[in-house]
């Protein structure tokens, strides 16, 4: 009963991982497109950084600095533990997976599709 629970943890890191990796995949601007000019930002903090009355425009950039640096960091840890478990698994687990993944876009565009469909007023209560 416990490889079930293994198993099901081990999917849910799995997918959780390539939701990631797929949404910075479709992030990335494509050939297609012209690149865009990155605006001038206004440095979004989170607590407890933000509610610092204190914290100087030059630490709030070092600190965006400092995020974006583990956000690149994390993200090549991630793809790390992909190619790691890849490594491991058997060809029939990665179809496994690969079926999986499909079926959860899938069923993500179909709700999405859903969603765009769906009436934007509330109907009259009688």
């Amino acid at each position: 009963m416990a490889w079930i629970k293994y198993t099901a943890l081990f999917v849910a890191v799995t997918l959780g991982s390539a939701v990631f990796v797929v949404a910075e995949e479709t992030a990335q601007p494509t050939a297609e497109k012209p690149a865009q000019v990155e605006k001038e930002r206004k440095v979004r903090l989170p607590k407890p950084y933000s509610q610092l009355e204190t914290l100087s425009d030059d630490q709030k950039q070092q600190i965006a600095e400092v995020r974006k640096n583990i956000a690149a960091e994390m993200k090549a840890l991630r793809e790390k533990e992909q190619t790691e478990i890849a490594a491991i698994l058997t060809d029939d687990q990665k179809a496994q997976i690969a079926a999986m993944e499909e079926a959860d876009a899938a069923a993500r565009k179909a709700k999405q599709a859903e969603k765009a469909n769906a009436p934007t007023t509330v109907p009259a209560a009688e």
